[in-house]
């Protein structure tokens, strides 16, 4: 299985936790100017930059995913040693796990889109982390 196909199953495993109305998993897929990291059989990381000093993560794992915060830690010393400054993750308010994993691996909130994303009908706030 490739890269791509691996991380579009994790999606797939992990669909539940974090659906929108109107989406499903195969919509998301890397670019070819993100970076990619496949941690453990449960969980990816994805970087994509938004500029030349900041990055926009994106990550899915199944609950419990073995070392995920420690390899996410891991990723972002790496990606400093490259250059890059600057981390933002942008987590729907219903992915309590979402958040938690990011406030475990270094990131503040530091701010909210307001009524930015649809589940089930209903619109959700989309919560802006920075590392």
């Amino acid at each position: 299985m490739n890269t791509i196909d691996r991380i579009r199953h994790i999606q797939a495993l992990s669909w539940e936790d974090w659906r929108e109305d109107g989406a499903s998993p195969s919509d998301f897929a890397p670019s070819s100017a993100d970076m990619c990291w496949i941690i453990g059989s449960t969980g990816y990381l994805m970087a994509r930059p938004v500029n030349r000093v900041t990055l926009e993560l994106h990550a899915a794992a199944l609950p419990h995913t073995p070392g995920f915060v420690e390899s996410t830690k891991m990723v972002m010393e790496f990606l400093r040693h490259q250059g890059w400054q600057r981390f933002v993750a942008i987590i729907p308010s219903y992915c309590r796990a979402a958040q938690l994993s990011a406030f475990r691996a270094g990131f503040r909130r530091c701010g909210v889109i307001h009524q930015a994303v649809r589940r089930d009908g209903v619109l959700h706030d989309l919560i802006v982390r920075e590392a």
